[in-house]
C-alpha cells in the first residue's frame, strides 16, 4: 500500500517537474521569439537607410555589385532582374514596376543589415543583422576613430564623416603618389584602386588584422558608397 502510494507521489512529481520544465522553456522560447520580432522591426525601420528608397535602379547598382560577389545565389538572380529593369527602361520598352523596386530596395538594406551582422558576429541576434547605424559605429571603433567621438553620438551623416575622414587621408596620398609620377588619373580612378587595395589587405594602416576577412571589406565600401549616395541625394 505504502509502496503504491509511494509510486504515485513520485509520478505526480515528475509530472510536475515536467510541466515546470516545459513551463520554463516556452517562456524562454517566446522571450527569443520576442527579441528577434523586436529586432526585425527595428531592422525594417532603419531611419538611416530609407532614403535609399527615394533612388533610382543605376543609382543602386554599386550596392547591388559589392552584395553579388557574396557569391549569394539569392542576389545573382535579383542582379539578373535589375539588369533586366535596366534595359527596359534604358530601350523605353516598358514602364518602371514600382513594385520590383521597391522589393528590390527592401532586399539591398535587409543584405546590408545582414552582411554587417557577419561582421560583428551577432551571436543571439538569430542571424538577423544590425541597423545601418550599429555597422558604421563599429566600423568606426575598429579603424581607430577616439571612442571619446562616438559617445552619445547618433547622428548619421557625423559618423560616416568620421570614417570618411580616415579614407580621405588615404584616398590624398594615394593621389600625391600619382601626381609625383606625373600620370594623369580622375578621382573615381584613385577610389577603384583604393577598393582594390582594401580587397587586397595592403592598406594596412586603413584595415589593421581584423579588418581584412572579405565581409569586412565589402562593409567598408559599403558604408563609403551609402556615404556618397546620401550626400548626392542632399545635394
Amino acid at each position: 500500500m505504502l509502496n503504491r502510494l509511494g509510486n504515485r507521489m513520485k509520478k505526480a512529481s515528475f509530472k510536475i517537474l515536467k510541466e515546470q520544465a516545459a513551463d520554463k522553456v516556452n517562456r524562454i522560447v517566446t522571450i527569443i521569439e520576442n527579441k528577434h520580432n523586436e529586432i526585425k522591426l527595428r531592422l525594417e525601420e532603419d531611419e538611416d537607410l530609407k532614403f535609399l528608397d527615394e533612388l533610382s535602379i543605376e543609382d543602386l547598382e554599386p550596392l547591388i555589385a559589392i552584395l553579388k560577389s557574396e557569391q549569394n545565389q539569392r542576389i545573382d538572380v535579383v542582379y539578373q532582374r535589375i539588369n533586366a529593369i535596366t534595359d527596359k527602361i534604358i530601350n523605353r520598352e516598358d514602364k518602371l514596376n514600382t513594385d520590383d523596386i521597391k522589393a528590390l530596395v527592401s532586399f539591398i538594406k535587409s543584405e546590408i543589415h545582414l552582411l554587417g551582422g557577419n561582421t560583428l558576429v551577432n551571436l543571439g541576434r538569430g542571424n538577423q543583422g544590425v541597423t545601418y547605424k550599429e555597422i558604421v559605429k563599429d566600423v568606426c571603433k575598429r579603424i581607430g576613430i577616439n571612442k571619446s567621438r562616438l559617445q552619445n553620438q547618433e547622428d548619421i551623416e557625423v559618423l560616416e564623416n568620421f570614417f570618411f575622414e580616415v579614407f580621405q587621408e588615404q584616398f590624398d596620398k594615394l593621389r600625391a603618389k600619382y601626381a609625383t609620377k606625373d600620370k594623369d588619373i580622375t578621382s573615381d580612378e584613385i577610389e577603384d584602386k583604393l577598393f582594390k587595395q582594401y580587397t587586397n589587405g595592403a592598406i594596412q594602416t586603413l584595415i589593421p588584422t581584423n579588418l581584412t576577412g572579405p565581409a569586412w571589406r565589402k562593409t567598408l565600401r559599403i558604408v563609403l558608397i551609402v556615404r556618397k549616395l546620401r550626400r548626392r541625394k542632399i545635394i
